[in-house]
């Protein structure tokens, strides 16, 4: 394991070494060809992708904006490249949960590659599935479902039921089901598509890892989390075979096969995993990281569980404030963190400041989710359980005891799909 793990280390000293030279390559450009010329614009290009590949987001956000802006005016709004990159800032921007200015992109990149290139063409497939994603990922799941069911279609039609394209867009498909609520469709799909792919491709290839990763999530929020974890259990395992300890995807596995752990009460066992998490991202990326925000809710959660509260709530609040500096107060995951310091209000006692934030957090989930999404209704029903305790609080002029209702509350608001 010493020797795979050092691998991952000189891959991070490669990744390096790749964004220096595409920083020299740039600056030759720049001064050679000047700032705009098709050349010089893919070089950024490509700078921005290691920026982004590196975790170093803002900056390759920076870049791609640049790009766009300058092929837009220079090439058109139709142009290949143009297209091209307008893709890449919608991707960035939904990795960065900016899912409205994700959805605006990509409705641009859809309306153009379809009048351009015909329904069926394979860009305009591929748009196609990325407009459905930003829709569900909107809680616009019902709109999303006939955009993909035309992909899924197409891909079968043109390409076998399997090739990789159409897996994908099964994959998809399955994911809309399950945001509608169809647990069963969506299962089904997602258990074909990992079948599939492990007959393809191999136990071990990372799409086939990706539909365990997603057949993982269906069966937690279908509430059968020991069928869960033991899929994010053979997940780790196999990647931190392949991978090392402290790679980004193996990180994933064991903050996702940790809050399993928390589902199913086994908190001992999900404290180190969530630790060496959160400690290894802080370490490697930076405490205002998304993807060490990303890791905080979990462990949280389970210092609220082990009674260390006071640790809890310094970890939430501080996250918070940098949540909303580094991704804005709208964002998905900034939402996540605020709930996390609700419950840990609540089990401190502080049940109006609880109340008030949780409000405040359900009103954002619906402007930034839907008032239909999932997850906002989970947030709602938590908004419920705290309003309710205050009341039998109240009714029953108790003082004491202020930490027997957060389990309850708190177990109805299952995980967020982070993982698909």
């Amino acid at each position: 394991m010493g020797s795979l793990t050092t691998s991952y280390g000189e891959l991070r000293g490669r990744k390096e070494e790749e964004m220096q030279e595409s920083r020299k390559i740039l600056y030759v450009k720049e001064r050679t060809l000047g700032g705009e010329h098709p050349a010089t614009l893919q070089a950024m290009r490509n700078l921005a992708d290691c920026y982004s590949e590196s975790g170093r987001t803002q900056e390759g956000l920076e870049l791609y904006e640049r790009v766009l802006e300058a092929r837009e005016r220079i090439l058109g709004r139709e142009h290949p490249s143009t297209l091209e990159s307008m893709s890449d800032l919608a991707t960035e921007y939904a990795g960065l949960e900016r899912l409205p200015e994700a959805l605006l992109l990509d409705e641009k990149l859809f309306e153009v590659t379809r009048r351009t290139l015909g329904e069926d063409h394979p860009g305009s497939l591929r748009a196609m599935r990325h407009l459905a994603s930003s829709y569900v990922c909107l809680g616009r799941a019902q709109e999303a479902l006939p955009l993909i069911t035309k992909v899924v279609e197409a891909r079968k039609r043109m390409l076998g039921e399997d090739n990789p394209s159409t897996l994908r867009a099964m994959s998809t498909l399955a994911h809309i089901y399950e945001e509608l609520g169809e647990t069963q469709e969506a299962t089904r799909l997602d258990e074909k598509v990992f079948r599939d792919r492990a007959r393809i491709l191999g136990d071990e290839h990372p799409d086939t890892l990706r539909s365990m990763r997603n057949l993982a999530t269906d069966y937690s929020w279908s509430g059968e989390e020991r069928e869960a974890a033991h899929l994010r259990e053979q997940i780790l395992r196999i990647q931190q075979a392949t991978l090392g300890d402290e790679h980004p995807k193996v990180l994933s596995a064991m903050l996702a096969l940790s809050i399993s752990y928390v589902q199913l009460g086994r908190t001992h066992e999900a404290l180190p995993l969530a630790e060496k998490v959160f400690n290894a991202r802080t370490r490697t990326l930076g405490a205002e990281h998304p993807d060490t925000i990303h890791s905080i809710p979990c462990l949280s959660s389970i210092y609220v569980r082990l009674d260390r509260v006071l640790e809890a709530t310094q970890l939430t609040e501080a996250a918070l404030l940098i949540a909303k500096r580094v991704m804005g107060e709208d964002n998905a995951w900034t939402l996540s963190v605020m709930g996390s310091v609700t419950e840990c209000f609540m089990v401190a006692g502080r049940v109006e400041e609880a109340i008030l934030m949780q409000e405040v957090l359900v009103e954002k989930s619906k402007k930034a989710s839907g008032p239909g999404h999932r997850i906002t209704t989970a947030y709602v029903k938590v908004l419920e359980s705290y309003v309710k305790e205050r009341q039998l609080e109240r009714m029953n002029e108790r003082a004491g005891d202020k930490k027997r209702f957060w389990s309850k509350a708190m177990k109805r608001l299952k995980p967020r799909n982070w993982f698909r």
